[in-house]
């Protein structure tokens, strides 16, 4: 055991009557304080005048035999003598054995407690609890977050002599006090000056208590002079890389780290959302003759303004769902601004999206809790779904990529409640106020699915895909000035077209790519009976040779730090490494199909091209109408045939 100390024997002292040598033993570190006086001879104590002074016969005997005894201070006065064992170090290395943190809400301070402090105590005139953690720091002067290294001391701590090697922290910082009218700061206590979250090591300076004993030179030495114990054990947490400021920091039992946790005492602040987009990912496979191309949909990007860590390291960006399995229908009227919702786009007749929230919902979370929230503390708890950020070097901005299941809808609206969430606070703290989101939709799964054979190319396309859109009829007409019962009539639906690309091979860009042959065309969902199937620009009047229509160009947001700048529309995350984005991995083929039905097929015969690079672009298309007409006969009469526009809404290449 550390500290313990073992002898030959019990150290009694020892007499040599031959040399007349009186040797006492005195263990490492430790004060000895003794008194020590002459004796009279027996023959010669008589002869003192003290023996004399007394009243009786048995008060000048007990007189003479305490002068005898060396005991009668009148005739040898005792003096005192120390024996000192000096160490120019603490024996051992001091160690705070149970220590555990305090805090109080919204205190700038943590109180330490330690039910078992072990040093040696003989040995230590003082000691001092010192303090070292490293934090992220975000200020909106500097160019991006910067992680810092930050030591401190507590306050000095005195120790009598010979105190025991054991002890409770408080009582000894108790004791310091020693002037009610002058109190001093208790060293148990570390000073902070914010209410943020840390893992801080602490650990034990011992000093040695015999400076006197030591040549000044030496003590100006501390490390000669000082033993400095290990960190203090605590909770195993998960931390992240040095150069990975948004990573999370949470419990692993997995992982064993000398630290002590410092949770924060007050609430993060409110997120600042400047954008949410969608976002997607493609994934790509190939065995023999049959490729394909993915595109993982179902997610969200939430630019987020600086600056971060108002609650300390691992801050993350919350979704707060009105419970894990709850109904939407189950919302309360108070409750309807403060939690996650989402639902179908009215426009498109598609399947219904899931009509509850559950935490599996959100694959990307790396945490998840029951929470009271800031505005309804005595409503029932919400679940509040932790996702981590990241830091955007180039743009200077957080985000959070958000991957939610809202079931098999097509394009659904999602109305995100979010929240800065500290899952390492008091339980009073752990989140901000409730921040609404504007409405996104999210971007439906695609997977197409290409097999060739020499020049014969089939192709498949995957996924969910309305029945009806926003120009089916009675609801809405071809034209603008009369509605025809009988049809044909529009649907709505989307198109899909199959083109032949061809590049010059002296142009190395994207740009230079041009359409050769369009092989198919077709109005997909629900089937094309009754409706329209088409090829682009077909029709006396081209319906389909109005330009499609202008993608958004973004968002020009302000920025804190100030300046603005525009963010994109969509993000595609396929390249990024993301923590916490999981693929689809081991997925049954029939789940697939059956979550996936094929909404397209074609087949066709390449066209020759000559030498000239060549590919395959497969392209899907929302369809519109616009407010322009064109003049179309029908019958007898010319009327006003509405003009339709296509969105872009999917595109995949496959080299040739």
């Amino acid at each position: 055991m550390p500290c313990a100390e073992t002898f030959p024997d019990d150290g009694a002292p020892k007499w040599d009557e031959a040399n007349r040598i009186l040797t006492f033993f005195v263990a490492k570190g430790r004060i000895v304080r003794l008194t020590y006086a002459s004796f009279a001879h027996p023959a010669l104590v008589e002869t003192f005048g003290v023996p004399q002074w007394t009243a009786t016969a048995a008060e000048r005997d007990f007189v003479i035999g305490m002068a005898v005894h060396g005991a009668n201070w009148l005739l040898t006065p005792f003096r005192p003598l120390t024996l000192v064992h000096a160490t120019q170090q603490p024996i051992c290395l001091p160690e705070l054995i149970k220590l555990s943190i305090g805090r109080n809400e919204g205190a700038q301070h943590a109180d330490l407690i330690c039910r078992q402090v072990r040093l040696h105590g003989p040995s230590s005139g003082k000691f001092e609890i010192e303090a070292e953690w490293q934090e992220w720091v975000d200020e909106l002067d500097k160019e991006g977050p910067e992680r810092i290294t930050v030591k401190g001391q507590l306050g000095e701590i005195q120790l009598p002599e010979n105190h025991p090697n054991q002890f409770v922290l408080s009582q000894v910082v108790s004791i310091q006090d020693v002037d009610p009218e002058r109190p001093r700061a208790r060293a148990d206590r570390h000073e902070l000056g914010d209410t943020k979250f840390r893992l801080i090591s602490y650990r034990v300076r011992a000093t040695t208590r015999f400076r006197e004993y030591l040549p000044p030179s030496l003590y100006a030495d501390r490390e000669k002079v000082t033993r400095l114990g290990p960190i203090a054990l605590g909770p195993n947490y998960k931390v992240g890389a040095g150069d990975d400021p948004g990573a999370p920091v949470l419990p692993d039992p997995t992982r064993a780290e000398d630290w002590s946790r410092v949770p924060a005492s007050a609430p993060p602040d409110d997120p600042r959302v400047l954008y949410v987009v969608p976002t997607f990912r493609w994934q790509k496979s190939e065995s023999g003759a049959v490729r394909q191309v993915t595109r993982l949909g179902n997610g969200l990007r939430v630019w987020l303004d600086r600056p971060w860590f108002s609650s300390g390291d691992g801050e993350l960006l919350g979704v707060v769902l009105y419970g894990d399995g709850q109904y939407f229908t189950a919302i309360p009227k108070q409750m309807q601004e403060l939690v996650t919702q989402w639902g179908l786009d009215p426009l498109w007749e598609t399947a219904l999206p899931s009509s509850r929230t559950r935490v599996t919902d959100f694959p990307a979370r790396v945490t998840s809790e029951a929470v009271k929230l800031r505005e309804r503390p005595n409503d029932a708890y919400v679940q509040v779904v932790g996702h981590r950020v990241h830091w955007d070097e180039a743009r200077r901005l957080w985000y959070a990529d958000i991957e939610l299941n809202p079931g098999a809808s097509y394009m659904p609206f999602v109305r995100l409640a979010l929240v800065r969430y500290q899952p390492n606070a008091l339980a009073s703290a752990k989140v901000s106020k409730v921040v609404l989101a504007e409405f996104s939709q999210v971007l439906p799964r695609r997977r197409a699915k290409l097999t060739r054979n020499g020049a014969q190319v089939s192709l498949s396309l995957y996924g969910a895909a309305p029945a009806h859109g926003p120009m089916k009829f009675p609801i809405d007409s071809e034209y603008s000035d009369i509605s025809f019962i009988y049809g044909p009539h529009e649907t709505g639906r989307n198109r899909v077209e199959l083109v032949l690309q061809t590049r010059d091979p002296g142009l190395e860009s994207d740009l230079a790519w041009k359409d050769f042959k369009v092989l198919g065309s077709e109005v997909v969902g629900g089937g094309t009976s009754g409706g329209l199937s088409t090829l682009p620009g077909g029709g006396r009047w081209g319906f389909f040779a109005a330009p499609a229509a202008r993608a958004a160009r973004g968002r020009r947001v302000e920025l804190r730090a100030g300046g603005a700048l525009t963010l994109e529309p969509t993000v595609d995350i396929s390249t990024e490494v993301s923590i916490g984005v999981r693929p689809d991995i081991g997925i049954d083929v029939g789940i697939v199909n059956l979550l996936e039905p094929k909404i397209w097929e074609h087949a066709a015969a390449l066209p020759g091209y000559g030498s000239v690079p060549a590919r395959l672009m497969l392209r899907e298309f929302e369809r519109y109408y616009t407010d322009r007409t064109v003049p179309e006969k029908r019958g007898n009469a010319v009327h006003q045939r509405r003009v339709i526009e296509e969105r872009l809404v999917y595109a995949a290449i496959f080299d040739l």
